[in-house]
């Protein structure tokens, strides 16, 4: 994405980009358009990070970053084109212990629990 489409839209940082020499930390791809702000993340600085972790800022005692994830794992919402919080995206945030970042669609956070919120209700399950 050209600087001039990120500084005109600061928003556009958050969407999908292609990014050489990078993959998505939850399926491995490469070829795919990669979201750097969905799930993010801190380490102290000896720790050892969760594979898939990219370093984004240093610190003396800390390493910040974030889990890219591409248009497949984290697909982007129709309107906004920010990436939206899927189960899976939840699942995987919480296997490596991240949370949700800026570069999640608004209209959609939370989306997965409600729906799994409505469906039990509907359905009286659980």
């Amino acid at each position: 994405m050209p600087s001039e489409e990120i500084a005109h839209d600061p928003k556009n940082a958050l969407k999908h980009q292609v990014s050489d020499g990078c993959a998505c930390a939850m399926c491995g791809a490469t070829d795919r358009p990669l979201a750097f702000h969905v799930l993010e993340r801190d380490y102290p600085k000896d720790d050892v990070a969760a594979q898939g972790f990219l370093v984004l800022s240093m610190t003396v005692d800390a390493l910040r970053g974030s889990f890219p994830l591409c248009d497949r794992c984290a697909p982007a919402c129709p309107k906004c084109g920010l990436p939206v919080e899927t189960e899976q995206v939840l699942a995987f945030q919480n296997s490596v212990g991240a949370k949700l970042g800026k570069g999640v669609c608004p209209q959609h956070e939370g989306l997965g629990q409600r729906l799994k919120t409505v469906f039990k209700r509907t359905f009286n399950i659980g």
